[in-house]
C-alpha cells in the first residue's frame, strides 16, 4: 500500500500590541516544549511557521531556540514557512506592502538560516486571486489553502488528496488544501483517535496527501505532542511525515484551479466602523509612503530613504492582521496598531516638512463612504473630521503616537465612538454644511447645520481651529432661534481613565505622562460614564470615559468656546 503523505503545519504567532508576558507564557508552556519534542524525534519531519515579530521576540529573549531551530533546518527535519512579517490580513493591505512584508520575512529566514523559504502560509489560509504573481516576484513555489475554498465539482475530484497550480495573469502557484476540520481536532482529539482517522483515510484512497495546520499555542504541555510524535514513529510503516520542499522536488498537483476570493474580512469592516477607520487610515498612510518615495529629491538623500524606511517598518507594524478583526475590541491592540500608523505619519512629515512647525488642511473621502472627511493637522495634533455627523472621530496626539479617541461600544454592533458630538438638532441623516478655512499658520472647520425643535428653526454653527506648533483646538459654538428651554448636549470620548471634574475637565494618562485639558466660558453640568465593551467569556474590557456637557440655554443667541488643549 502506498504511504499517506503528511504534511503537519504548527503556526507560532503573537499580535503586536501583545503584553510581554504573554509572549513570555506562550514561550514556556508552548513554543519550547514544541521544539524540544520535535528534536527527540529526529526521523519526522515538520514545517513551523512564525511570524516576524515573534521571531524579534525570540532574538532578543530567547537566542538559545532560535539556535536550536536553526540546528533542526540545518539537518533537514524543520521546513520554515514565510508569511507578511507582521502577520496582516493580505486582503486588506495594497499590492506593494503585501509584497514587502513577503519580503522582509523571506529575508530574514534566509539571513538567519541560511535556505531561502519556498512557501508561504497567511493569515485565515484564505485565497488572494493575486498571489501567483505576488509569489513568483519573490521566488515562492506554494501557499496553503484551507479546503473550503477550494470547488467541489466532480471534475476537480482526484482520485485521493492531492494537491493544485493556480494562477493569475499567466503566473502559476502550488496550492495545498488544508484539511481543516482535521486540523481543528489536533490538540482536542486523543491522538489515537488521530492515527486512526488517517489510517482509514489512506486505505480508502492509498497514497493520499494530508496537510494539517494548528497553532502551536493550543498546547500547553508536551505530553500531547509526546503521545502523538511516538505514534507517528510507529506508523512509519504507512505513514510518512514529510516537508513541502521534499514534496516538490519531483511536484504531480492533480491539475488547475480557480480559488474564489474570501469577502469576511471586508464584510467585517462594513459591520464595524472601527475596524473600518483603523483600515482607512493605514491605507492613507501605505499611500503617502508610496507617494514620498516615487518623488525624487536632490539634496538629503539619504536621510530621506532611512526616513522612508523608518516609515515603512512602522507602516508595516500597523498592518498586523489581528486588529483588523475581532482584536479591534482589545484596546491595547487597537491602540498598538494607531501607535505605529502615527509613527509612521511622524517619519513622512519629517519628510514633507522637516523639523519645521506646520499646519495643513485636506478634505478627501478617506473612510470611502462617498462623503468627505476633514483632516486639521499641525506638527503636534491630527485632527480627523466628518462633516456627516459634525463629530471628530480621531484624535492623534503625535508626541506620545496616540489616537485619544481610539475608543469602542457595542451598539449593538461595534463601532467607534466620536467627540465633539451634537446633542441638540434631531439627526435627520442631512450632513453638516462645512467650509474649511487656510490662513497663515491656521487651518480651521466651520460647520453649520439648521433644524427644528419643538416647532422652532434652530441653526447650529460651530468652528474648529487649529494653529501651527499647538497643542490646542478651539472650538466655538453659535446657536440662534428660539432657544428657550431648549438644553445643548456635547459628548466628548477619549482612550484614557482618570478624570478631575469642572471647572477645569482634566483626563490624565499617567503612563504616558500627559493630560488633556477642556476649558469652558460657560458653566456646564457634567455626567460621566465609562465605555465598555464586552468579551467572548463575558468580562467587560475598559475602552475609554465618556464626558456628556449640558447647559441650558435662553434668548435667541447663544454662544460658547471650548478649548481642547494637550500638555
Amino acid at each position: 500500500m502506498d504511504k499517506l503523505q503528511l504534511l503537519l503545519c504548527f503556526h507560532c504567532h503573537q499580535p503586536l500590541g501583545n503584553f510581554d508576558w504573554v509572549f513570555e507564557e506562550s514561550y514556556q508552556r508552548s513554543y519550547q516544549p514544541l521544539l524540544q519534542t520535535i528534536s527527540q524525534h529526529p526521523r519526522l519531519k515538520f514545517s513551523l511557521h512564525y511570524s516576524g515579530l515573534l521571531y524579534d521576540w525570540l532574538a532578543s529573549h530567547q537566542p538559545d531556540y532560535l539556535a536550536l531551530l536553526k540546528k533542526l533546518v540545518k539537518r533537514g527535519q524543520i521546513e520554515l514557512l514565510s508569511g507578511g512579517y507582521y502577520e496582516p490580513d493580505f486582503s486588506l493591505i495594497p499590492f506593494e506592502d503585501k509584497i514587502g512584508q513577503l519580503e522582509l520575512l523571506n529575508n530574514f529566514i534566509k539571513q538567519n538560516f541560511g535556505r531561502p523559504p519556498l512557501g508561504a502560509i497567511l493569515p485565515g489560509r484564505a485565497c488572494e486571486a493575486q498571489l501567483p504573481k505576488i509569489f513568483k516576484k519573490l521566488a515562492l513555489e506554494y501557499t496553503l489553502i484551507d479546503e473550503d475554498y477550494f470547488p467541489q465539482s466532480s471534475f476537480l475530484a482526484p482520485a485521493r488528496p492531492s494537491f493544485f497550480t493556480t494562477e493569475w495573469e499567466g503566473e502559476t502557484l502550488f496550492v495545498f488544501p488544508i484539511k481543516r476540520q482535521l486540523s481543528e481536532s489536533l490538540g482536542h482529539q486523543a491522538p489515537e483517535e488521530l492515527i486512526a482517522s488517517l489510517k482509514r483515510i489512506n486505505q480508502a484512497q492509498p497514497g493520499s496527501l494530508i496537510v494539517l495546520v494548528t497553532d502551536a499555542e493550543k498546547y500547553n504541555s508536551p505530553d500531547y505532542l509526546t503521545a502523538l510524535f511516538s505514534l507517528f514513529a510507529a506508523n512509519t510503516a504507512w505513514l510518512d511525515l514529510t516537508t513541502f520542499s521534499l514534496l516538490l522536488e519531483e511536484p504531480s498537483p492533480f491539475g488547475l484551479v480557480y480559488l474564489p476570493l474570501d469577502p469576511k474580512s471586508h464584510n467585517f469592516l462594513m459591520g464595524c466602523p472601527a475596524a473600518n477607520n483603523l483600515h482607512k487610515k493605514m491605507l492613507e498612510v501605505s499611500s503617502q509612503l508610496k507617494t514620498a518615495a516615487a518623488a525624487k529629491s536632490l539634496f538629503g538623500k539619504h536621510e530621506r530613504e532611512q526616513e522612508i524606511s523608518k516609515a515603512r517598518c512602522h507602516l508595516y507594524q500597523g498592518q498586523g492582521g489581528t486588529a483588523y478583526g475581532k482584536g479591534i475590541h482589545h484596546n491595547h491592540l487597537r491602540q498598538a496598531a494607531y501607535e505605529q500608523l502615527i509613527l509612521a505619519g511622524l517619519e513622512l512629515d519629517k519628510i514633507k516638512h522637516g523639523n519645521r512647525p506646520f499646519v495643513e488642511l485636506t478634505v478627501s473621502d478617506l473612510d470611502k463612504d462617498g462623503q468627505a472627511e476633514v483632516v486639521l493637522a499641525n506638527n503636534v495634533l491630527s485632527l480627523y473630521l466628518s462633516p456627516k455627523t459634525g463629530a471628530c472621530f480621531e484624535l492623534d496626539y503625535k508626541p506620545k503616537a496616540v489616537n485619544l479617541l481610539s475608543t469602542l461600544t457595542l451598539d449593538p454592533a461595534p463601532k467607534s465612538v466620536c467627540s465633539f458630538v451634537d446633542q441638540l438638532l434631531p439627526d435627520d441623516g442631512r450632513p453638516y454644511a462645512f467650509l474649511p478655512n487656510r490662513k497663515t499658520g491656521e487651518v480651521g472647520l466651520r460647520l453649520e447645520k439648521t433644524g427644528q425643535v419643538n416647532g422652532q428653526q434652530i441653526k447650529l454653527q460651530k468652528s474648529l481651529t487649529l494653529l501651527a506648533n499647538q497643542s490646542i483646538v478651539a472650538i466655538e459654538y453659535e446657536l440662534s432661534g428660539e432657544l428657550d428651554g431648549l438644553s445643548l448636549g456635547i459628548e466628548f470620548n477619549f482612550n484614557l481613565k482618570f478624570v478631575e471634574p469642572l471647572p477645569v475637565v482634566k483626563l490624565v494618562d499617567e503612563a504616558e505622562g500627559f493630560t488633556v485639558l477642556l476649558e469652558l466660558n460657560q458653566v456646564a453640568a457634567l455626567t460621566t460614564y465609562p465605555v465598555e465593551t464586552v468579551a467572548h467569556d463575558g468580562a467587560k474590557i475598559y475602552q475609554g470615559v465618556k464626558l456628556l456637557f449640558c447647559w441650558q440655554l435662553a434668548g435667541t443667541h447663544w454662544p460658547l468656546k471650548i478649548n481642547l488643549r494637550i500638555e
